[in-house]
């Protein structure tokens, strides 16, 4: 006899009738029941692997900072959009390329916030450091002396090496 305690509600352990109308013999009974196990323990092991792999890539997306490109004005200071405005606010690091000339921007905007020299010269050294604060969760906003960083400003390495990393860079 089979334990009514280990049947789901829909078995009757007496008859062992798996389909109404039907009779099965204990040992065939016993054959599907641990086959349907069997199927459940290999559904919930998928299961279990789904969810540790989506939670390990949830919490590291949520510890990774992004990388802000910031355009600054080219020639009024009054060019700039406020978006630019709060996220320079909001950054844990302005990497600029000239910080007496981005420094007064940030004044003008009272914008008080760490700012860290990023130029021609030291962005091949500077780069993984920055990166790796990226990884450990900073948000970091880049700008030049006018216009957006990129292509003949210092920040095409860092960007590069960013995305590379796997951490997101927004414009």
């Amino acid at each position: 006899r089979i334990s009514s305690s280990v049947l789901p509600e829909n078995i009757d352990p007496h008859t062992t009738s798996i389909l109404p109308g039907r009779r099965a013999s204990p040992v065939k009974f016993s054959i599907i029941w641990a086959q349907n196990y069997k199927l459940v323990l290999k559904y919930a092991k998928f299961l279990a692997f789904f969810f540790a792999v989506l939670h390990y890539f949830t919490t590291f997306a949520a510890i990774m900072g992004t990388l802000y490109i910031i355009p600054t004005p080219v020639g009024n200071m009054e060019d700039i959009t406020l978006r630019a405005i709060r996220i320079l606010k909001e950054a844990d690091l302005v990497l600029a390329e000239d910080t007496r000339t981005s420094g007064i921007l940030l004044k003008h905007f009272e914008i008080k916030n760490q700012l860290m020299s990023h130029h021609k010269f030291n962005e091949h050294g500077t780069s993984a450091g920055i990166v790796e604060r990226l990884k450990a969760g900073q948000n970091i906003a880049l700008i030049s002396d006018a216009g957006t960083p990129g292509i003949s400003d210092p920040g095409f390495f860092l960007v590069r090496e960013a995305a590379k990393a796997g951490i997101e860079v927004s414009c």
